[in-house]
């Protein structure tokens, strides 16, 4: 149930990067003087390389334009642009910093060079957003997805609407707001995405497709499952059509809306084929295949089915590490809380929710829907123990912080209420049931 980066746009990202020369099928070596011609082919093999998702060949293929362009003493630009390539390509291989470190130096250059190709810096800004949310840093993330917006809305005007990119740069903002509880901000910028879908649905069904996946999150998030639902099949059809690496996610999002909607034996299908195409394009490893394990041990703690849980958790704890996606953190100990209840461990299970309420806290701040459900799981091992104040505080905890991040009329709501009510109903003497 977590809400992950738009990695798979990276190849549309790409194309639109290496858009400057016209490419040559002439053989040259990597010798000075600088040839340009050479260096933006080389750029195109490993662009072949990352749509392949052979992304340790890609990265060496850039890394050795970048030593090309820096020792033959290419242009500013020329060298930004590979490091800019290599960066994406680091993410995509979960060597956060470096590519961090490459996408800024890339950023300041373009910025510095006249007349600045404000496109390609709008282009960086969002990757770097999303860079940025991967690692738990949602200020930053909020920030450079800002500017992003602000460079298609300024200097892109004219053709802002019709670049898939700007598209996704506001979904993307939108998601940083909503994670945060800045409800209204981030609903004007999913009503602005929502006006450049209608206006201009995509260059082809891939696109289309894609774009009807990130506006079904909006739905999702609103807790109107049956039109997620609707977009969501809509957007399968046309993604199928080309195997897109997208499937992936619209394979969780569906798989998401089935568990809400309680299709258990559907949802379970859905996460094993999301997991199956995640481990094809980026193998048993990175952050996209731990969010896959984070989602299917969810549908099983869903069920009480602990021991199907056990070897997810097992290997969601192993790919976590010490806190190396912060962003998962408070969701895998979540699952080693539920584990340690199931044990009846109960000592362990009560610091894990509270680790991973902190955890939350850390990245999201103190209201967000996954604090809101940790809580209720502290008050649900509270009153398996007997302890009745105690699961009365995090009941109330929970309620509060659900009422902020979602309208009433959410189902989550009226499961937690249902949830509080049943416990009120075996300890009297507290409150009156919640309405």
């Amino acid at each position: 149930m977590f809400n992950l980066g738009l990695w798979n746009h990276i190849g549309a990202l790409l194309t639109c990067l290496l858009l400057f020369q016209p490419f040559t099928t002439a053989e040259a070596q990597d010798s000075c003087p600088f040839d340009d011609y050479h260096f933006i082919n080389r750029l195109k093999e490993g662009d072949k390389k990352n749509g392949l998702k052979d992304y340790s060949q890609a990265a060496l293929i850039f890394s050795e334009a970048v030593d090309y362009a820096k020792r033959c003493d290419a242009p500013a630009y020329r060298i930004a642009n590979a490091e800019g390539l290599l960066g994406i390509t680091y993410r995509l291989m979960d060597r956060n910093r470096e590519a961090e470190n490459l996408l800024v130096h890339a950023i300041a250059v373009y910025e510095s060079t006249l007349p600045a190709d404000w496109g390609v810096i709008a282009n960086y800004y969002n990757v770097l957003g999303v860079l940025y949310y991967e690692q738990g840093h949602l200020n930053k993330a909020k920030s450079a997805h800002s500017t992003s917006v602000t460079l298609y809305e300024t200097s892109l005007n004219q053709s802002k609407e019709k670049n898939d990119l700007y598209f996704l740069s506001l979904i993307n903002l939108a998601k940083d707001y909503w994670e945060v509880a800045q409800f209204r901000e981030g609903d004007e910028q999913f009503q602005k995405a929502l006006d450049v879908l209608k206006r201009y649905p995509g260059k082809n069904k891939d696109a289309y497709g894609s774009k009807l996946l990130e506006v079904s999150f909006y739905y999702i998030e609103k807790g109107d499952f049956d039109e997620a639902e609707r977009m969501i099949l809509q957007a399968e059809k046309l993604l199928q059509i080309s195997n897109s690496p997208m499937l992936s996610k619209a394979y969780s999002y569906h798989a998401l809306v089935s568990l809400k909607k309680n299709k258990y034996v559907e949802s379970e299908t859905l996460y094993n084929q999301a997991l199956a195409s995640i481990e094809r394009l980026y193998g048993k490893q990175g952050i996209r295949y731990l969010a896959g394990l984070v989602n299917k041990a969810y549908l099983f703690i869903e069920q009480a089915k602990f021991e199907q849980v056990r070897p997810l958790v097992q290997e969601a704890s192993s790919l976590m590490g010490n806190n190396k996606y912060p962003i998962l953190h408070g969701g895998v100990l979540y699952l080693q809380g539920s584990m340690a209840q199931a044990d009846h461990d109960f000592l362990a299970a009560e610091k894990y929710f509270m680790d991973a309420i902190e955890a939350e806290k850390r990245v999201f701040g103190n209201t967000h829907r996954n604090i809101a459900k940790f809580h209720a799981a502290l008050a649900k091992l509270y009153a398996e123990q007997g302890k009745q104040a105690l699961a009365l505080e995090h009941f109330k905890a929970a309620i509060e912080i659900q009422k902020k991040v979602a309208p009433l009329s959410h189902p989550d709501y009226d499961q937690l209420l249902k949830s509080y009510n049943a416990f009120l109903a075996k300890s009297p003497e507290y409150v009156s049931p919640q309405k």
